[in-house]
């Protein structure tokens, strides 16, 4: 019985040491993405960013912090921010995260792009193990 227990103690904590780096990863991935988003904004200017977030949360409720989970709405409000301009913007967006992850397909859109971004990461760290 001491050995059953000291199994399933063994297996829970494994699965928690198991959540722990996946937390951690996500974590990883999400400062890598938003420094992907600060780069493109920052094609503007290095100005430009700070006000950009500013608006996006004041008028859409969307924190930098969300963007990685929440791509689609950060498009959107690009999308109303700038009009027919956002596309520039989406293409410096979308060269970033490209780079970032190494990412050579011609992804249709950002939103695209963040989920190969985020399969390229786990596929890099799988093998790296």
């Amino acid at each position: 019985m001491n050995l059953e227990h000291t199994s399933r103690e063994r297996r829970l904590l494994d699965t928690s040491t198991m959540s722990l780096l996946q937390q951690q990863r996500t974590v990883s991935f999400e400062k890598k993405v938003l420094k992907c988003v600060d780069r493109g904004l920052g094609s503007l200017g290095d100005d430009a960013r700070h006000p950009i977030y500013w608006y996006i949360e004041s008028k859409f409720g969307l924190k930098r912090e969300e963007i990685p989970e929440k791509p689609k709405a950060f498009m959107h409000s690009i999308r109303q921010m700038f009009g027919p301009g956002a596309s520039v913007l989406e293409g410096a967006l979308e060269r970033e995260i490209r780079l970032a992850f190494t990412i050579s397909s011609d992804s249709h859109n950002f939103e695209e792009l963040l989920d190969e971004a985020e399969l390229a990461e786990a596929s890099e760290r799988f093998s790296a193990s």
